[in-house]
């Protein structure tokens, strides 16, 4: 099939035979623009080089055998593309000063970085790495009584997009246990953990990551780690 009419397929009907299908597809309009008969060994061949489509087919034992080896094809198809976009991302990264000291963090690579530098540059419009993650909604709600301070869930508020990043990072690191002495997170995470749920501690870990990128960023220098396991580039 030419590649226009691989194009012009919106819509595939499957008449499944013994050896023999019978395939019938149509454009957006419903205008049949494909008639053919096909072997049983030629459907997954040449359905691979069509374009993500509606494919219909009688209710069989067969029917599903073949539906789930079609489906495998739209997945490796989704998988190209993302492979190709992520190396897209990664090279735009690594050609941005700003983007390359993010990539010094711990669980930080070229998405999380890139997608903050869009999200705000250098981060001069926060004061503290405090005040960028509680723009995320990483820190707890505040409720006052009295002399007391009762801290709730986080807030949620902000750019879901890159909290849905940091708290990812923050688990990447937590499952990285022999790195975290490296990256000086040692103490402080062994510590949490005596008195923290894990999903908690990895909300806290995003939030402390979420504000040692933010003085990366805004101080522009690339992230260190000290030997008293604190971080160099940790905000006052």
């Amino acid at each position: 099939m030419s590649q226009k009419l691989n194009a012009a397929i919106a819509i595939i009907g499957i008449d499944i035979g013994k050896n023999s299908f019978h395939i019938i597809g149509q454009n957006q309009r419903g205008a049949i623009v494909l008639r053919q008969k096909w072997s049983r060994g030629q459907v997954e061949t040449r359905l691979a080089n069509l374009p993500p489509c509606l494919i219909g087919m009688e209710a069989c034992v067969g029917a599903h055998h073949l539906s789930r080896r079609l489906q495998m094809l739209d997945w490796r198809r989704l998988d190209a593309r993302i492979e190709g976009l992520s190396s897209e991302i990664e090279t735009l990264a690594r050609q941005d000063q700003a983007c390359e000291r993010l990539m010094t963090v711990p669980g930080i690579g070229p998405l999380i970085s890139s997608a903050m530098v869009a999200a705000i540059g250098t981060g001069d419009v926060f004061s503290k790495g405090r005040d960028f993650g509680a723009w995320l909604g990483l820190v707890p709600k505040q409720i006052s009584t009295g002399d007391r301070t009762i801290l709730g869930k986080i807030s949620r508020h902000g750019n879901r997009y890159l909290r849905a990043l940091f708290v990812q990072a923050a688990w990447v690191v937590l499952v990285k246990v022999k790195c975290w002495e490296r990256y000086g997170l040692k103490s402080w995470i062994e510590a949490a953990k005596k008195r923290l749920h894990h999903n908690v501690l990895a909300i806290a870990l995003a939030n402390k990551l979420a504000r040692i990128a933010w003085a990366v960023l805004n101080k522009g220098r690339a992230f260190e780690c000290v030997k008293t396991e604190e971080m160099a580039s940790r905000p006052a």
